[in-house]
């Protein structure tokens, strides 16, 4: 599969979405019922850390995005998305500037590196 589902840290606080080159639509929704299904199995608040490695997004992926962001977990801290393809980003924060309804604007962050996730997590902490 095209996204890798992982927890990031042994204390499950950091659930990790991690993209590849020819991802879909049908494994964006794999890895969304993948991570209700993790994030079920514990009690701990979690930072959702999406990071699309620069691989664009499939055609007509807006709906998907919008449902997705709109139908977060309740223990969910922030989406933080990593991106430098431009297609995306501009799709991400038209989202963010429509405030996609269950999620406020402040929970969902764009960067440009893992790095600059890191130091929003560890900021939070």
């Amino acid at each position: 599969m095209a996204i890798q589902v992982t927890w990031d840290n042994p204390e499950k606080t950091i659930l990790r979405w991690e993209f590849q080159k020819g991802w879909t639509l049908e494994e964006f929704f794999i890895a969304t019922r993948e991570s209700a299904d993790m994030v079920e199995q514990t009690d701990t608040p979690f930072y959702l850390l999406v990071n699309g490695n620069g691989y664009p997004a499939p055609s007509l992926p807006m709906a998907s995005f919008r449902s997705a962001i709109a139908n977060t977990h309740p223990r969910m801290k922030r989406m933080i998305i990593t991106s430098s393809d431009l297609f995306t980003k501009a799709i991400l924060e038209l989202l963010k500037e429509q405030g996609s309804k269950g999620t406020e604007s402040s929970r969902l962050v764009m960067v440009e590196t893992i790095e600059e996730a890191y130091t929003i997590i560890n900021q939070d902490q």
